[in-house]
C-alpha cells in the first residue's frame, strides 16, 4: 500500500508543480519507470546524536531546533535521462545528511549523495546494463571517480498554496554549483521528517555535456537531452539530544 500511495503522490507533484518557469526546476511528467524508482525501505529511527552546528555549520540558528539525521536506507534518488527516440531510468543513493528544523518547520540541511551507487534499472541485459553505467560514471557525464559525492545543500524553505513547500537550494556536482528552485512536499511527525519532491535539472550547467545538441552539432538520433529528471525521497529521524 506504501509504493502505491507513493506512486499517487509522485502523479500529484508533477501535476501541481507543471507551471514552473523554465530558469527554475521544473517538474517531470508522470512517466512510470521514475516513480517506480523508489522503493520502499525500512525507516531506521537508531540515530547518533547531532547538533545544530553539524548541519548548518555557517549559519546563525535562533529559536528552538531539532536536527534531524536522513536515513540512508530508507532514502532515494530516482533519475531518468533521455536520447531523442529511448529514455533510461534508475536511481542513485544517498550517503546522509542532516536537516535542520526549527518551530516544526524545515528551514534547511545537507544532504550527500553517492554517486558510485547510480543504478539502471531499465536495461535488462547484464553486459549493456553494465556499459551504460560504466558510461555514466566516467569522465563523459559524472566523473565519479574525481567527484565520488554530489551535494543537496537546503537554503529555504517557503509555504506556498495547498499545504505543499517551494524549496531553494544549491546542488553541487562535479564540483560544480547551481541554485535550484522546486515544490515539494514536507511532513513532520513525532521527531520524524518525510519529504518528496520531483523536478528537472539542465546538465549542461553542471558540465556534463556528452553528445548535448546545446554544444555538438549534427548529432542526430545520438544527441541526449540536455534534461535529466529527478524525484527526490527522504527520511530522516530526529534524535533527543538535538534539542536546543
Amino acid at each position: 500500500m506504501k509504493r502505491y500511495f507513493f506512486l499517487a503522490l509522485v502523479s500529484l507533484l508533477l501535476m501541481a508543480s507543471s507551471c514552473q518557469q523554465k530558469n527554475a526546476a521544473t517538474a517531470a511528467p508522470a512517466t512510470a519507470p521514475l516513480a517506480e524508482a523508489l522503493p520502499d525501505a525500512p525507516f531506521d529511527t537508531e540515530v547518533p546524536p547531532a547538533t545544530i552546528s553539524d548541519a548548518l555549520p555557517n549559519r546563525a540558528v535562533s529559536g528552538p531546533a531539532l536536527v534531524y539525521l536522513v536515513d540512508k536506507e530508507a532514502s532515494r534518488i530516482a533519475w531518468e535521462g533521455r536520447e531523442i527516440l529511448t529514455r533510461h531510468n534508475g536511481t542513485i543513493g544517498i550517503n546522509g545528511g542532516k536537516l535542520l528544523v526549527v518551530g516544526e518547520r524545515l528551514a534547511g540541511g545537507k544532504v550527500e549523495i553517492d554517486m558510485n551507487s547510480i543504478v539502471n534499472l531499465d536495461i535488462t541485459k547484464p553486459e549493456k546494463n553494465a556499459d551504460l553505467v560504466n558510461h555514466l560514471k566516467s569522465d563523459d557525464f559524472f566523473g565519479v571517480q574525481e567527484f565520488p559525492t554530489a551535494a543537496l545543500e537546503i537554503l529555504e524553505v517557503k509555504s506556498t498554496d495547498g499545504g505543499k513547500f517551494l524549496v531553494t537550494a544549491n546542488l553541487t556536482l562535479r564540483d560544480v554549483t547551481n541554485l535550484v528552485v522546486f515544490p515539494a512536499s514536507i511532513s513532520i511527525k513525532n521527531n520524524q521528517l518525510a519529504a518528496t519532491a520531483i523536478f528537472s535539472i539542465d546538465r549542461s550547467k553542471w558540465n556534463v555535456r556528452f553528445n548535448s545538441s546545446s554544444f555538438f552539432e549534427n548529432l542526430g538520433d545520438e544527441a541526449i537531452l540536455d534534461e535529466i529528471k529527478l524525484a527526490i525521497e527522504l527520511r530522516a529521524t530526529a534524535p533527543p539530544t538535538a534539542m536546543r
